[in-house]
C-alpha cells in the first residue's frame, strides 16, 4: 500500500527510478543478447502473493515463484508446485479480460495502460486476473 503522505524526502526523482526500472527489465544473457520482459514487477503469485520472477525459458520470456524456495532448501514434502508462465500466454489470458478496455493494439501498449493505472496481475496456473495493489493484498489474505 503506498502511503498518502511522505515520511521523508524522496532519494531519487520518480523519473530516476521509472528508468532504473527499466533498466532492470532488461537483461543480458550469456551470449551477448539483451533479453526483455515486458511485465516485470507487474506479476503477482496467486499462491504466495509473491512477485514473479523473470526467468528466460525455452527460447522465450516467461515468468515464475517458486513460492520462497531455493535451491539452498531442502524441499518439504508439502510444498506446492513452482509456477511457470510463459510471456505470451499471459497476454493472451489478457487480451479479452474484463476487467481491461478493449482495443489495446499491442503488449507494449497493455503493458503502458497497467503502469499508468497501476494495476498488478495476480496469476495462478489457470488465470491471470488484473487488479489493484491494494484489492490484490486483502484477495491474497482472505485465500
Amino acid at each position: 500500500m503506498v502511503s498518502k503522505q511522505r515520511a521523508h524526502t524522496a532519494l531519487v526523482s520518480e523519473q530516476d527510478f521509472v528508468a532504473a526500472q527499466t533498466i532492470r527489465s532488461h537483461r543480458g544473457a550469456h551470449d551477448g543478447t539483451t533479453r526483455r520482459y515486458l511485465f516485470t514487477g507487474l506479476l503477482r503469485c496467486g499462491l504466495c502473493g509473491r512477485r514473479l520472477e523473470s526467468h528466460w525459458i525455452n527460447q522465450r520470456p516467461g515468468y515464475r515463484c517458486r513460492h520462497g524456495h531455493t535451491s539452498t532448501q531442502q524441499p518439504t514434502d508439502r510444498r506446492r508446485k513452482i509456477l511457470y508462465l510463459r510471456e505470451d500466454h499471459i497476454i493472451a489470458r489478457l487480451a479479452d479480460h474484463p476487467r481491461l478496455p478493449s482495443g489495446i493494439q499491442t503488449p507494449h501498449d497493455l503493458v503502458a495502460l497497467l503502469h499508468k493505472r497501476k494495476i498488478t496481475i495476480v496469476c495462478d496456473q489457470e488465470q491471470c486476473t488484473p487488479t489493484t495493489e491494494r484489492s490484490a493484498q486483502v484477495n491474497l489474505r482472505g485465500s
